[in-house]
């Protein structure tokens, strides 16, 4: 005869309970970005951004502490401190550059770039002047390919600037996202010029490309936009040799399998590497 043994009470494990706001300011304090219960994060729309800028744009918990209270106002003010590093403070970069995306590389493809848009420019200057020759121009007639030459020579290199530019912005689309996103007025200055250079340039090859197909989904004349958009190009370019050439002197006079460090004023740079041991010794 086999007996049955007593029901157990409960054989259901016991979970201790857990301090998701504990665990959440210990993780913060550790990581820079909390892992939050998936209950509460929802209900946290402000610190669901605060972690996403952290993570994007490197925002360390020693420059920008997270907030111990969960609370909107410990939130937001955490929120205010990481814009603020993002916009106006520099992120700690390493002093090799072993990456692909190399300045050096950058400014060749580059020249490329600037020498096409330099021909087009000049093919499509010397177009529109003979459409609508000014006072003082005077085109020859003879030879007779020599419009068909420099309208070729507009297109061919018009076309193959569209590669060229898919390659720049491929090398250098991470430094839009380089702290500080602001800084001083001559950083906002180059963060401009590259915003209006890299959006007229699309515009101007894209609407180029569809003139050659003979393809036209648009409501304003292309002839006067394209030529009106070129000079817009010129003035951006212009603008962004200017601000970025000390990088670009960096970047030809140094070999292109070196790993050094370019800073965007190399001069400052090299005069404080040289200072810095004579100040150790004096004093």
């Amino acid at each position: 005869m086999t007996t049955t043994p007593p029901d157990r009470p409960d054989e259901t494990p016991v979970v201790p309970p857990r301090d998701d706001e504990g665990t959440e300011s210990a993780s913060d304090e550790t990581a820079g970005v909390s892992a939050h219960p998936t209950s509460g994060r929802g209900r946290d729309p402000v610190g669901a951004g605060t972690r996403l800028a952290r993570r994007i744009m490197g925002v360390t918990v020693s420059e920008v502490p997270v907030a111990r209270r969960t609370d909107n106002g410990g939130r937001i003010r955490e929120l205010v401190g990481v814009l603020l590093a993002i916009g106006f403070t520099e992120a700690r970069t390493p002093d090799h550059d072993t990456t692909s995306r190399s300045p050096r590389i950058t400014a060749r493809v580059g020249l490329m770039l600037g020498i096409c848009v330099a021909i087009c420019f000049a093919t499509g200057l010397l177009s529109h002047w003979i459409q609508h020759p000014p006072s003082w121009f005077y085109f020859p007639s003879d030879p007779p390919w020599l419009y068909r030459f420099s309208q070729g020579l507009h297109v061919i290199t018009g076309t193959v600037a569209i590669p060229l530019l898919l390659i720049k912005l491929q090398l250098v689309y991470p430094k839009l996202f380089a702290r500080p996103v602001i800084g001083t007025p001559l950083r906002a200055l180059e963060r401009l010029s590259i915003a209006v250079l890299v959006s007229s340039m699309i515009f101007q090859l894209f609407t180029g490309l569809m003139n050659t197909a003979q393809f036209y989904p648009w409501k304003f004349f292309f002839t006067t936009t394209h030529y009106a958009m070129s000079y817009v190009i010129v003035a951006a370019l212009m603008v962004h040799i200017a601000v970025k050439l000390p990088i670009i002197q960096a970047a030809f006079t140094s070999p292109l399998e070196s790993t050094d460090k370019i800073h965007n004023h190399p001069v400052a740079k090299e005069t404080e590497a040289t200072e810095a041991p004579s100040e150790e010794v004096t004093g």
